[in-house]
């Protein structure tokens, strides 16, 4: 019986120790995506020697760059959020990634209406598979 229990007691501490990898995976995850938008902005200006127009080109594309990362890190929190929320995991980088906060629409502008987190998936070209369901692949119960 304390052998059963202790290879039980062993495997419970091994979930919790995955679950908690997860979880810095999944923030660090965000937090590049945050890092190399900050970086596209920083890269948008330091060629000072270019022609007006190409600068501004240069520019241009940074800042689209720079909102493509951002909207990479909202997808990948709206995909992860209610799968957390479900299972009653609340990451601590999840406040700012609620339905409440800018939402990145896929024509680059940063917006506070909640319909716009609607269009992040759409026209986006995705597989002939069809959506992930990340139910089946998590199944936590």
């Amino acid at each position: 019986m304390r052998t059963e229990w202790a290879q039980t007691h062993a495997c419970m501490c091994r979930w919790k120790e995955e679950l908690l990898i997860l979880q810095e995976e999944m923030r660090r995850v965000l937090a590049f995506f945050e890092w190399r938008s900050v970086w596209w902005l920083e890269q948008a200006n330091k060629r000072q020697t270019l022609e007006p127009l190409v600068q501004s080109g240069v520019v241009a594309y940074a800042h689209k760059q720079s909102i493509l990362c951002l909207g990479m890190a909202v997808r990948c929190a709206t995909f992860w959020l209610p799968v957390m929320e479900k299972h009653r995991i609340v990451p601590t980088w999840a406040g700012k990634y609620k339905e409440s906060s800018p939402a990145v629409t896929q024509g680059g502008s940063i917006s506070d209406s909640e319909d716009n987190n609607d269009q992040l998936g759409k026209d986006d070209n995705r597989s002939e598979a069809g959506e992930l369901n990340v139910d089946d692949i998590l199944d936590f119960d």
